[in-house]
């Protein structure tokens, strides 16, 4: 059925255009504007090479970026944290939280990819 040369086919055609169109510019501008609450990516984000890499190790996966060693090293170096001994990071009592998230009802991200290693004593 047309109307003018217009089809209904060619209306959901359009409109699955829109939608598809809208969703993106849409994620495109919730990570670009600033919120209240956490950081803005820049506007080239999605242009951006990642530079984490997924590790195999012992059939459990492991970013790369949060690499224990050289993260801690880091972080040594800038004097955010005091150095951790060997003795220390052989033991096998420690508690170590990786990528914690917390999202509150009303979508406020509190906290987002928080890494953290405390050894007992």
């Amino acid at each position: 059925m047309e109307y003018q040369n217009f089809s209904f086919v060619h209306g959901l055609a359009m409109l699955a255009f829109d939608v598809v169109l809208y969703g993106v510019l849409g994620y495109y501008l919730d990570q670009v504007m600033p919120r209240e609450i956490g950081l803005a990516r820049p506007w080239n984000f999605l242009c951006k090479r990642s530079k984490s890499k997924v590790i195999v190790k012992d059939g459990k996966k492991y970013d790369s970026k949060l690499g224990e060693e050289k993260q801690s090293s880091e972080m040594v170096k800038k004097g955010n944290f005091e150095a951790v001994s060997e003795t220390l990071r052989r033991d096998v009592s420690s508690l170590k939280v990786r990528g914690l998230k917390k999202v509150f009802g009303n979508g406020k991200l509190a906290v987002d990819g928080t890494d953290m290693t405390m050894y007992s004593g």
